[in-house]
């Protein structure tokens, strides 16, 4: 048996159990790194957005849920934002079209990545997540209530049926957000880009929006359970790349044309 004990995005892994999300190892942790209880607020706030699945039940047949899914997410992010006292400044390259379809790539730098994602994303979008992670039933349940997808990154089967269910998911209408890199960058630096998600958008014929948080390890380093407060980030909404005008050559490549986007933009934000 292998032991994550090492402090990456590794150890996260290790607080799952199949039976569900392990809640008393994970304040376990917080407790040895002097951190509990904010991090005890941050969980707080998390399970109340759990407590908004009854009602998003009810209102999954109505026109109006993703919209409310989407605010209860987004008010998740602000008060995890708030409790950690970040302060977050928001660029957009290029106004965003509230009517549009768009696959959002965002670099992974923290697991604070989360929730100045669900903050700062203007119009609904739905993430593609780990299906580890998703273990965990607030997680689980709107993750698939507002059109995300849960990848099984450990099977060659898992990864073909995810890319099908990106496509589809896209085809319907459904904003998404996906991490290109797959894990956090250990570093804090814009690491090489899977082809899978992004490729998935190509066919699709959606835009991708190119998104870099800055500084986002400062706030939380991966595999790490100290939080530190008053950090100053930056989130960049870069212009969208339209998909559909992309030569079939271009299409084959659209992963390292996102992330020489976005390593031109850390290169020149240094």
């Amino acid at each position: 048996m292998v032991h994550h004990d090492k402090k990456d995005g590794r150890r996260y892994s290790s607080m799952i159990k199949k039976a569900g999300f392990d809640i008393i190892t994970f304040l376990k942790h917080a407790f040895e790194e002097k951190d509990f209880w904010l991090i005890f607020k941050l969980l707080l706030v998390t399970l109340w957005l759990g407590w908004s699945i009854p009602l998003g039940f009810i209102l999954q047949k109505f026109n109006f849920f993703k919209k409310f899914g989407f605010n209860e997410m987004k008010k998740w992010g602000k008060r995890c934002l708030k409790i950690a006292k970040v302060n977050c400044e928001v660029i957009f390259e290029k106004e965003l079209d509230p009517d549009a379809t768009y696959m959002y790539a965002s670099n992974h730098t923290s697991p604070f990545d989360i929730p100045i994602l669900s903050a700062t994303i203007p119009y609904p979008a739905a993430y593609i997540a780990n299906k580890e992670f998703t273990s965990f039933f607030v997680t689980n349940y709107w993750v698939k209530s507002l059109g995300g997808v849960m990848v099984d990154k450990k099977s060659r089967t898992g990864l073909v049926s995810a890319y099908k269910s990106i496509y589809n998911s896209l085809k319907k209408g459904n904003s998404l957000i996906i991490f290109p890199e797959s894990v956090m960058s250990p570093d804090g630096k814009v690491k090489e880009f899977k082809r899978g998600g992004l490729g998935a958008a190509t066919a699709a014929k959606v835009k991708i929006v190119p998104i870099y948080i800055y500084n986002a390890p400062a706030i939380i380093k991966p595999g790490e359970m100290h939080v530190n407060k008053n950090i100053n980030i930056k989130v960049y909404f870069l212009e969208p790349i339209d998909t559909s005008l992309l030569s079939e050559e271009e299409k084959g490549k659209i992963d390292l044309i996102v992330y020489e986007r976005m390593k031109k933009l850390e290169e020149e934000i240094k």
